[in-house]
């Protein structure tokens, strides 16, 4: 018999969106777009404090014409239960390596 938590990672073990971007020619495709859950129960520490989260993956496959910064990227954001994000990758520009990431400092609820 299977526990919740071991369904759980079952269930969001798969690809729950699948997407293209393209350039702004229609028939030049940039990346192929996967948007899974990964890495449930992982521990962040952030300026505000430390949360468990589950992490939505974004890995982003890039087309032979647009991998100047490589042929996958990935980015990440991750989210602890009754907070939200807690970090967040941000877009990047297909032409650029770097990656900016995002910390909580505060939240406030009503």
């Amino acid at each position: 018999m299977r526990t919740i938590k071991n369904l759980q990672l079952v269930l969001f073990s798969y690809v729950f969106d699948e997407s293209y971007n393209t350039a702004s020619n229609p028939n030049d495709t940039v990346c192929r777009i996967e948007r899974k859950i990964t890495e449930q129960d992982l521990v962040v520490s952030t300026p505000y404090g430390i949360f468990e989260t589950s992490n939505c993956q974004s890995k982003y496959f890039m087309y032979p014409n647009w991998t100047f910064a490589g042929t996958q990227r990935y980015m990440n954001t991750r989210f602890a239960k009754d907070v939200g994000i807690v970090t967040e990758t941000l877009p990047f520009f297909t032409s650029d390596p770097d990656y900016v990431e995002r910390r909580l400092v505060r939240y406030h609820l009503n």
